[in-house]
């Protein structure tokens, strides 16, 4: 379902969806591209399966509509280019949730993460959420830029918590208050 339209920094028209079934094939293979690009990703280096897929959008969609969790696409010309969602918390974290963003190589640094981001912690009281908290690696510089500019704090560093590229790097944790 298309929530808006927006002219990216590049002046390309970018929509925002809720998800929809018929994502599932386009939500793979945005997926798999950015399992291939290996960019920072929380969620492994392995590629995904349809039926794997299947059961995320699923889940996914039943959340959205039981209002655990928040979610959007970007598209460009129909197809998936960037990802955000804000899960809520459990019991006595039922007010804080957890934020993703995700951007295709080819579609990062045209203000799209920021807008998705935006929408994102505009939207998540809807939801019951007060706070956001997200982890990521200490060497993505331009996530941790982005989040500083919305208010995010750093609250937490594991040292040596992540494996990327045969590398140890260190988990940054932020929150904000929304």
């Amino acid at each position: 379902m298309l929530i808006e339209k927006f002219i990216s920094k590049s002046n390309k028209e970018i929509e925002i969806h809720l998800p929809e079934k018929n994502d599932l094939e386009n939500l793979l293979d945005f997926a798999n591209r950015l399992i291939e690009d290996d960019n920072f990703l929380m969620f492994g280096s392995q590629k995904l399966t349809r039926e794997e897929e299947e059961k995320y959008l699923d889940s996914l969609i039943l959340s959205v509509q039981n209002k655990t969790v928040l979610a959007i696409f970007a598209k460009f010309n129909g197809r998936i280019i960037g990802a955000c969602d804000i899960y809520k918390g459990r019991t006595r974290k039922a007010h804080v949730g957890t934020v993703g963003v995700t951007i295709d190589r080819d579609f990062r640094g045209d203000g799209i993460g920021k807008k998705l981001l935006s929408f994102i912690l505009d939207n998540a009281s809807n939801i019951g959420l007060k706070m956001a908290c997200l982890d990521l690696f200490d060497i993505n510089e331009e996530a941790k830029s982005l989040y500083k500019k919305y208010g995010f704090i750093e609250y937490g560093r594991l040292s040596k918590a992540l494996l990327w590229r045969g590398k140890y790097c260190d988990e940054i944790m932020m929150y904000k208050d929304i």
